[in-house]
């Protein structure tokens, strides 16, 4: 089975110069996901879990109330009200951390001045986060994962939520449907764009340490490789039938981030990331950058690389949120 994939996948053209090949990307990249069930809804977090890991609590401009399966922060007045009727909102993902998930090191830290929810918020946008499967109060959700869908995939129901979220903002009435982004760290950045080159809806990315080439990342070249996918967090299991034969792999991110043309892409890769290589990362952008030419819209592409290790500092942060605001 694995040699008739391999031959397959040798004779799929992969090079993005052109927009005619968008649509065989994408069900490429729909192959890596695997099959998402008809039925699937929404996940729901257990009450008493929500009491553990608590959420970020807002700041003083801020207001916050659940929305589906997560919770939503936006500038309000004084009565909890929206400030405005036309709010533009960013979808914000979280990193691995599968104690707390988006509530990452506990309530306080989210009374920090650096937080990149209140930033986001003081900048006048809203703010929706959630637990990703697995992770927070849903990490017992992601425990039989693949007993109950053994075709589908951890990252596959990790960009359906995110495609559910899209659902849920755009019926808001103080949400501007046109205006809502994705932003994410590590897991999150992934997450981000793999659903905004699937989701049309999406109208800009910012992806922080999300990705390094794959096919370029061999054994050993990075802490974990392609096994960070496939074995260790076992969030595409397909992807493991090409450990050690990563040249292979039917897809890559420079066509991930080409679906994603024209819209709004700011990628953030830290020169010291243990989990990329910044070279390569680099080249990806360079191809990418010949979608973006064919429409005309190269100025929409950026890549932003602080001298940094792998983190989301609060000079990051304020650097993403400046980014979105020139949009």
């Amino acid at each position: 089975m694995i040699s008739r994939l391999i031959h397959k996948v040798r004779k799929l053209k992969t090079l993005p110069h052109g927009r005619e090949k968008i649509p065989a990307i994408k069900e490429r990249v729909n192959w890596g996901l695997g099959e998402e069930p008809p039925s699937v809804a929404p996940g729901q977090q257990p009450d008493y879990l929500k009491e553990v890991v608590g959420y970020p609590l807002p700041g003083l401009k801020a207001a916050n109330k659940p929305l589906q399966f997560g919770r939503i922060y936006y500038p309000s007045n004084e009565s909890g009200d929206p400030l405005t009727g036309n709010l533009p909102v960013v979808i914000f993902l979280h990193a691995y951390d599968y104690s707390y998930g988006f509530a990452k090191g506990g309530s306080e830290v989210f009374t920090i001045t650096g937080d990149i929810i209140n930033k986001f918020v003081e900048a006048g946008y809203a703010v929706y986060v959630f637990d990703q499967i697995g992770f927070g109060t849903r990490i017992e959700e992601g425990r039989l994962f693949y007993e109950r869908f053994p075709h589908w995939s951890k990252m596959g129901r990790m960009v359906a939520d995110v495609r559910w979220s899209v659902d849920a903002l755009s019926e808001l009435e103080f949400i501007d449907p046109l205006r809502i982004y994705t932003a994410g760290y590590a897991l999150g950045g992934t997450v981000g764009l793999y659903s905004a080159a699937l989701d049309d809806r999406i109208a800009g990315v910012i992806s922080v340490g999300g990705f390094t080439p794959m096919r370029l990342n061999k054994s050993g070249k990075t802490a974990e490789g392609i096994y960070e996918y496939s074995h260790l967090h076992g969030l595409l299991p397909r992807l493991g039938f090409f450990a050690e034969n990563e040249a292979h792999i039917p897809y890559d991110f420079h066509e991930i981030l080409a679906a994603i043309a024209p819209r709004p892409l700011l990628i953030v890769a830290p020169s010291w990331d243990q989990y990329a290589v910044l070279e390569d990362v680099q080249q990806c952008v360079t191809e990418v950058r010949k979608v973006y030419g064919l429409y005309k819209t190269e100025q929409n592409l950026d890549l932003f690389v602080p001298a940094d290790y792998g983190r989301f500092s609060p000079e990051m942060q304020q650097h993403v949120v400046q980014w979105l605001n020139k949009r």
